[in-house]
């Protein structure tokens, strides 16, 4: 286990292999199968100020990916960089100005 992450009745496991979902409290395991094969480094559950309650970020050894669902389908963010190894992701709240405006 490189990572771990427990959020309500959501548990998720980063390992060297993937990424491993339970939305039962860990009762049962699924392995995602965006992220098999895929050393997972780091998890991140934005703050609600932040992006969705529902968002979960992943490091992993080949990038950034990203959930909107709360973990059934992740998507990767490269972006144009490439695909770098992802040790720590964190989020901030917004300042209320900026959230604000995008209002």
């Amino acid at each position: 286990i490189q990572t771990m992450f427990w959020w309500g009745t959501v548990l998720l496991i980063g390992a060297d292999d993937g990424l491993y979902f339970s939305d039962d409290g860990g009762l049962g395991l699924r392995a995602v199968p965006e992220l098999e094969g895929r050393s997972v480094l780091s998890l991140c559950v934005p703050a609600p100020e932040g992006l969705s309650q529902s968002d979960i970020l992943v490091g992993t050894d080949q990038g950034v990916y990203k959930s909107s669902d709360g973990g059934w389908k992740f998507l990767s963010l490269d972006n144009g960089l490439g695909r770098p190894q992802v040790t720590h992701i964190s989020t901030f709240p917004m300042p209320p100005s900026i959230r604000e405006r995008g209002r």
